[in-house]
């Protein structure tokens, strides 16, 4: 399984779902489309992201502007 400190617990959850928690390198747009469904948040999230972002940093920016 894909393990890491530094990944907060449901963006584990998130990629466990996707079936990529073995590939750290996942493209953003794989998991901000989960994050859609997850989040219903269909519109904010249309947009796709470049590869070479990082996901973390664009959760962390997504989930502080549904709070």
């Amino acid at each position: 399984g894909f393990q890491s400190e530094s990944l907060p617990d449901d963006t584990i959850h998130i990629r466990e779902e996707l079936h990529t928690e073995d590939d750290p390198t996942a493209p953003s747009s794989v998991v901000l489309s989960s994050m859609k469904i997850h989040t219903g948040t269909s519109e904010m999230l249309d947009t796709q992201v470049e590869p070479s972002h990082n996901y973390l940093e664009e959760i962390t920016l997504l989930k502080s502007q549904l709070q």
